[in-house]
């Protein structure tokens, strides 16, 4: 009889957690892999070509700080591009049987599934990129996420699978762009645009104001 020793692996894989976090977290793309699209071994179903990236909450922007430090996996779909004509409602539980040849091979085609204008993908971007992706002048690689950080919503998923996701629609940059200083002019030109679109009882309202502030001021000497 030969004993065999048991060790212990370097991650451990178990269910994600359900995270509720609709105050928005800080969160940090551990790392990101492109799952390509293909059609089921045995059923014939379409997988769609995704994005999953493990994140990792850096501070879930609460006074106790319990999520803290868990990770979960959330996924990104590709789209088809458009212009193929495919409905997204048709691929959504499409069949290998539900295509021609010449469709099966558009569709496994990995340069025909893109990150699609107003999708989750494209969201998460812009917030990332900025001007450089919002204005066409890059193109994506899964690999570049990892390290990148943003702030988001986090909800709870609702299926039999526990797990969390991100809020499409919630992304914001943890280092919002500084505004452009208004020179003396652009000042002058918006202060002459705001007196004149004020009405004249909200002006004397506002002087009148000024005056009792002035008054107050001078009481307290």
């Amino acid at each position: 009889m030969v004993a065999i020793r048991k060790t212990k692996a370097k991650e451990e894989f178990g269910p994600d957690p359900s995270l509720d976090l609709p105050q928005g977290a800080h969160l940090k793309v551990m790392s990101a892999k492109l799952f390509a699209h293909k059609f089921h071994d045995e059923t014939g179903d379409l997988w769609k070509s995704v994005v999953s990236c493990k994140l990792k909450v850096v501070d879930d922007r609460t006074v106790n700080g319990d999520a803290d430090g868990l990770e979960f996996f959330d996924t990104f779909e590709l789209k088809v591009d458009e212009e193929l004509g495919y409905d997204d409602k048709q691929l959504k539980d499409a069949n290998t049987r539900d295509f021609t040849k010449e469709q099966r091979e558009e569709l496994l085609n990995q340069d025909n599934w893109t990150v699609r204008t107003g999708s989750k993908l494209d969201n998460l971007l812009n917030v990332l990129y900025g001007d450089v992706w919002i204005n066409g002048k890059m193109d994506f690689d899964p690999d570049d996420l990892e390290g990148k950080e943003f702030i988001a919503k986090v909800h709870p998923r609702t299926g039999k699978k526990p797990g969390s996701y991100t809020g499409w629609e919630t992304y914001m940059s943890i280092n919002p762009p500084k505004k452009k200083k208004k020179s003396k002019v652009q000042e002058a030109q918006q202060e002459a645009a705001d007196a004149a679109n004020t009405p004249a009882s909200e002006r004397d309202a506002q002087d009148l104001t000024e005056a009792q502030w002035a008054q107050a001021k001078k009481a307290v000497r």
